[in-house]
């Protein structure tokens, strides 16, 4: 299951703890706003779930970078009230539908899921809701405010050419001797000289799909479509054998460390570089990325820097 929360970038779901806060400490004020030792230690037992046993210098330093996100989880908050961002009922009911399409579930296996995860379906409702007012407000914020040019793409398709560049392919088809002589079969010797009376007959004009159908009923050989590689994912002599080949002709018998091969060519795709309307949109929308990213930790920043912090642990 691919997740049952939407992802926004670089904004974590809050996962606010309240319940007996009175009987804990305070870890940080952020101007009016509490964050006690209590939702940061449960923070740090969730992560040691998932992350397993820390050392206690490594434990520090996690209950450190919690803390610093339970700091940026308020701010948003306040934010959000400060705006009067909404969140409507059919909203959440969309980013349900959302979710369970993109994990291909019915209504009933999501709630399993949910309840899976220890919460009630009001709970993962409510997470949702707050997940979308940081959307929102991100959106509001950060991301009306991306702006990438045509020309911000070319110059990055000039500078990253090398990244676009698409290598020679060749697709194969294979016939394969197995070497079964740890078993008692027959060893290379004996498959070369096979493989050479096979290669004879292909050169002779036997049709190669056909003497790969007869000789893997007869389970003498293993043999159909290889796949599509890469020159520098073959072996090299598979690559030798392949050099000069052309479209429909096949290899002489090569030794691999599975027994002897026969290779036919099938296609082969020369190599060059991508046009730039191919990758446009794919440049565009790095770009875009890269932009809001870093307008997020500028917005975060001064976030911070306008915003009364006091850190009491």
């Amino acid at each position: 299951m691919r997740s049952l929360f939407l992802i926004p970038f670089m904004i974590l779901i809050a996962t606010g703890a309240f319940g007996a806060e009175l009987v804990s400490k305070i870890a940080a004020v952020v101007n009016q706003e509490i964050i006690t030792t209590y939702q940061l230690e449960q923070e740090l037992d969730k992560m040691l779930v998932d992350r397993g046993a820390l050392s206690q210098p490594q434990k520090e330093q996690a209950r450190r970078q919690l803390l610093n996100r339970l700091i940026e989880e308020s701010l948003l908050r306040q934010k959000i009230e400060e705006v009067g961002l909404r969140v409507s009922d059919e909203e959440v009911d969309d980013a349900i539908r959302d979710v369970r399409v993109q994990n291909k579930i019915t209504e009933d296996q999501l709630k399993e899921a949910v309840r899976e995860q220890g919460l009630s379906f009001d709970d993962y409702r409510e997470k949702l809701r707050q997940q979308i007012l940081r959307l929102k407000l991100v959106n509001r914020e950060v991301q009306s405010k991306v702006d990438i040019t045509l020309q911000d793409v070319r110059e990055y398709f000039r500078e990253h050419i090398d990244d676009y560049r698409e290598p020679a392919t060749v697709r194969l088809n294979y016939l394969m001797l197995p070497d079964t002589s740890a078993s008692g079969g027959k060893g290379l010797d004996e498959l070369q000289a096979e493989a050479a009376e096979l290669y004879q007959r292909l050169q002779q004009g036997e049709n190669f799909s056909s003497l790969v159908e007869e000789l893997e009923q007869s389970g003498r050989a293993q043999g159909g479509e290889l796949g599509t590689f890469k020159e520098a994912e073959l072996t090299t002599e598979v690559r030798q054998a392949l050099s000069e080949l052309e479209v429909g002709s096949f290899s002489s018998p090569v030794t691999t460390a599975a027994g002897i091969m026969l290779v036919r060519v099938e296609e082969r795709k020369s190599g060059g570089f991508r046009k730039f309307d191919e990758v446009r949109r794919e440049i565009e929308r790095l770009l875009q990325d890269q932009d809001r990213d870093e307008r997020f930790r500028q917005w975060s920043k001064q976030l911070k820097e306008t915003a009364y912090i006091d850190i009491r642990i």
